[in-house]
């Protein structure tokens, strides 16, 4: 009961940050927290934000080994005030790991667990966007394009407790990205089109780290479960081309718009 009334306030309170769109110039998909214990487990996550979409599966084929995976999808749409299309943006992952209970007494079943997976994904960012809004600087916001694909390693592992029909975990993640290309251009100056695109910064062949952690509930409720996620994204190192933050006279470009995330989605079997 304690454990449910957590996961209401913490819902309350938090649903106006489910809205967050997908802007800045690179974006981290959700922390997926398996929580699997046993054998023939499986089950499907689904997350909607204000412009994107998210898909998560898991499944133990056998006991004490898991596999995961992740998709996000920030949806197409046809940007105003010039002639091209976003492409969206799209990133899966797939991982494999090894989950067991800190204590196997059968007399007394163990309520924590602990899991560590590795894995790997790839990724592509094709995206119109704005200039966020910086101190000092005019109303006006310039409008920026970004063109990127990147390949994705990591190691996470998360300690977790389950419950009845709660689940709480604390998931770590380490992830090196390998950009194989970037390119950020100036689409718009002072909401002016330009009637061709600016080249801001381009790189290739560059990598940069990213640790996540993430606090999640997880409530059972009928036949689905409700899932609310608190995490945090901190870039351990940048591209070495790339300047953090990017200003220009009319506002502030962020690595990632996604630095705290707060994430609701719904868990179910298959």
């Amino acid at each position: 009961m304690f454990l449910k009334r957590i996961y209401i306030l913490f819902l309350t309170f938090c649903v106006p940050l489910l809205f967050q769109r997908c802007a800045g110039v690179f974006i981290n998909s959700t922390t997926q927290s398996p929580n699997l214990i046993t054998k023939d487990q499986r089950h499907a996550n689904l997350y909607l934000g204000a412009d994107h979409e998210e898909v998560q599966a898991a499944w133990s084929p056998n006991e004490h080994i898991g596999f995961m995976m992740s998709s996000y999808l920030c949806s197409p749409f046809v940007s105003s005030g010039h002639d091209y299309n976003s492409w969206g943006t799209v990133q899966g992952d797939l991982a494999m790991g090894f989950y067991h209970a800190f204590h196997t007494d059968t007399a007394r079943p163990s309520k924590w667990f602990y899991d560590v997976y590795l894995g790997g994904g790839l990724g592509q960012r094709k995206f119109d966007g704005d200039l966020g809004y910086a101190p000092g600087h005019t109303v006006l916001k310039d409008g920026y394009t970004v063109y990127s694909s990147d390949e994705k390693s990591f190691l996470q592992s998360s300690v977790f407790y389950k419950k009845n029909n709660t689940e709480v975990s604390l998931t770590v993640q380490g992830a090196v990205y390998f950009l194989n290309s970037f390119n950020l251009y100036m689409t718009r100056y002072e909401l002016q089109p330009l009637p061709t695109p600016i080249l801001v910064t381009e790189f290739h062949n560059e990598s940069f780290y990213n640790l996540n952690t993430a606090f999640t509930v997880k409530q059972k409720t009928g036949l689905i479960t409700l899932v609310g996620q608190l995490a945090w994204n901190h870039a351990l190192s940048y591209p070495s081309g790339w300047k953090a933050p990017y200003y220009t006279d009319n506002g502030i470009l962020p690595w990632t718009a996604r630095v705290v995330e707060i994430n609701f989605g719904v868990q179910f079997k298959f």
